[in-house]
């Protein structure tokens, strides 16, 4: 697998993962939410995630500096970061 295979993948809370399959960002999903959040019980895990298209754009700021803000497509950011978690957003 390469960078350029992966897509982000997001709950309908705030997590965002970066995998090249659903089955592979539900797996970063479950360990992200289990050992850095703390959720023991799956069932109160939200694994139901949906792929972001490729080309949607995303703008992300700099919590510390709100003028701080990059736009890429989501394929862009994946390919980026890596496979893993990649973000958590709050609105």
């Amino acid at each position: 697998m390469t960078n350029e295979t992966l897509h982000l993948y997001r709950n309908d809370v705030t997590e965002w993962f970066s995998a090249a399959t659903l089955e592979e960002a539900v797996s970063h999903a479950r360990t992200y939410l289990s050992e850095i959040c703390g959720i023991a019980d799956e069932r109160d895990m939200d694994l139901d995630l949906r792929q972001e298209p490729d080309d949607k754009l995303l703008t992300l700021t700099d919590e510390c500096d709100a003028n701080d803000k990059t736009t890429k497509t989501a394929a862009e950011w994946a390919r980026e970061t890596g496979p893993g978690f990649f973000m958590t957003t709050e609105y």
